[in-house]
This record gives C-alpha cells, structure tokens and sequence, in this order.
C-alpha cells in the first residue's frame, strides 16, 4: 500500500544520522523526529537547497573544536539515541524499560565523566 520504498543500509544510514545531529546540536531530537529518522531536517535541507527558503548570513568563527575526535561524536551521538530510546520508554509508559536504559546511560556516564574530553 506505501508502494516503492528504500532501505539504507545500516553503516551509511548511521553516518547520516550523525551528520544530521551535527545540523542541530543544540536541541534533541523530539520524539516524532526521532521516529521519523530526521525527516523534518531534510526537509529544511532540501527547502533551502531549492532556495524556497534562506536563513541570515552569519559567521562562523571555529575557535572552540566541539569534539575533540570521532570518538567523542559517537559517545554523542549515542547518548542522543539513548536520550531519545528513553523518551520513547516513558511516552509510552514503559517505565522499567526507562528504568533499565537510564540505569545503564548512568553507567556509561560513570565510566566516562572523567574523560580528558570533558575538560
């Protein structure tokens, strides 16, 4: 009944998810972003590609390095997900699922709030 579709395979699909969460560090993906895999991004990517719409001009000044390396951009993205995995557990009223993934980013935090990236 959708007709035609596509699937991307898992490792190009997981790099441009991670491009994708670079075009908007600074808010998490909502829910419904998030299940719909960034759509409403590629759409504004698209719109002002087609130059249906334009943004201000603005400088960008690289003075501070956001990830220091790779690395550092999968824990990111990761926590990302995770953020987004536990959201999801707790709108659909999950709550040990919650549990269970906010246990287990915790630990990853433990594991990893001391790192020389966090600096």
């Amino acid at each position: 009944m959708a007709g035609p579709s596509l699937r991307v395979c898992e490792g190009p699909r997981a790099v441009f998810s991670r491009a994708l969460l670079l075009f908007n560090l600074t808010e998490p993906l909502e829910e419904e972003e998030a299940a719909c895999g960034g759509q409403s991004q590629l759409a504004t990517v698209l719109l002002v590609s087609l130059g249906r719409v334009a943004f201000p001009q603005y400088t960008v000044r690289r003075e501070t390095r956001i990830f220091q390396d790779r690395e550092d951009l999968l824990r990111y993205a990761a926590a990302a997900h995770m953020l987004s995995d536990i959201s999801t557990a707790m709108a659909s009223g999950d709550w040990k699922e919650a549990y269970e993934l906010s246990q287990r980013a915790r630990k990853e935090w433990n594991e990893l709030k001391h790192h020389p990236s966090l600096r």
